[in-house]
């Protein structure tokens, strides 16, 4: 091999893994792009999901608790009739 050949060569090689590496490096950054976009997609969903679920939440609390009011106010209610309508167990017999 003559002294000419030789650098040419090295740069020959140099070039084809510089460009190999700059090839790979573009795929894989493309890979992670679409990956990051995929999961900041499936997280945006998530999360949509999450706050609909809080709200629903929100709403069923709030009922349960008008309910159990409702009934805390029923059962004086039916006790206090109770006591007025209803015999004592004693005379019941």
């Amino acid at each position: 091999m003559s002294k000419i050949d030789k650098p040419a060569n090295e740069t020959f090689v140099k070039k084809t893994v510089e460009d190999a590496v700059d090839n790979l490096h573009q795929k894989m950054k493309q890979e992670m792009k679409e990956n990051h976009n995929e999961v900041m997609e499936k997280l945006d969903s998530i999360a949509g999901s999450i706050e609909k679920f809080d709200e629903e939440q929100t709403a069923l609390s709030y009922r349960v608790s008008e309910h159990t009011d409702q009934l805390e106010n029923h059962e004086k209610r039916i006790k206090k009739i109770e006591k007025k309508t209803l015999l004592p167990p004693s005379l019941s017999a």
